[in-house]
């Protein structure tokens, strides 16, 4: 309520079963789901793919922040692909609108972003011996409305930096799991970007030759732009 005041938002609150959900509300242009989807067993996915599809708006999005771990993590992760099957349309982070590949190998899929402590966090980890300076979370947003998805691929892992070459772990626009490497000595302005993509981030490149079962390799030509 706060928050909302503050930015001089309408807000409207309600509460839901959400094992039979029920909405009577206007659409909304966005629905936040944080920390509730791993608390739900997969049978109520399909409630709340109906709920959505009242509460969210013709072009609105649905979006989901979930723990980071393997479990609840593939658990948030089930529901996306169980929205997508419904037809909802992926905005973030997915660069496709398949099905998740991490979870077909046993995988999940996290981010993490600095942050500052407040007072309090930083006294409890002094006291315990923590240092909690990072955010993670398993996240996805979806819409109705379809849109252009432009990376091609999505940095899954933090990449590896290695003497004589960089690799990341990538999730590619056709659905499929990869990795994208530069060795050292194809290292040059048009690729330099690659060196400092992190976790998540996007990459836009055209090109890469197949090096092995999994790889795609860069070459000195390859343009390459890294955006969040």
């Amino acid at each position: 309520r706060d928050l909302a005041q503050a930015l001089g938002l309408p807000l409207r609150t309600s509460a839901l079963d959400l094992t039979a959900p029920s909405y009577e509300g206007p659409p909304a242009d966005l629905v936040l789901m944080m920390n509730v989807i791993n608390e739900l067993p997969p049978s109520a996915d399909a409630g709340l793919a109906a709920l959505l599809d009242r509460a969210v708006a013709p072009r609105g999005v649905a979006l989901a922040l979930e723990p980071a771990a393997a479990t609840p993590s593939r658990r948030a992760l089930a529901l996306r692909d169980a929205l997508v099957a419904a037809g909802w349309h992926p905005r973030f982070p997915c660069p496709h609108a398949q099905a998740c590949p991490t979870l077909a190998v046993g995988d999940w899929c996290h981010t993490a972003w600095a942050f500052d402590r407040p007072a309090f966090m930083a006294a409890i980890d002094q006291a315990v011996g923590t240092r909690r300076d990072l955010l993670q979370a398993t996240w996805f947003a979806v819409g109705r409305a379809p849109v252009a998805l432009t990376p091609r691929a999505r940095v899954l892992a933090e990449p590896r930096r290695e003497k004589g070459r960089t690799r990341a772990r990538v999730c590619l626009a056709d659905g499929s799991l990869a990795h994208v490497e530069l060795q050292k000595r194809d290292r040059s302005p048009a690729n330099a970007a690659f060196a400092g993509a992190g976790l998540h981030a996007g990459l836009h490149f055209t090109g890469g030759r197949p090096a092995g079962r999994d790889t795609l390799r860069l070459d000195r030509d390859t343009d390459v732009e890294v955006t969040p």
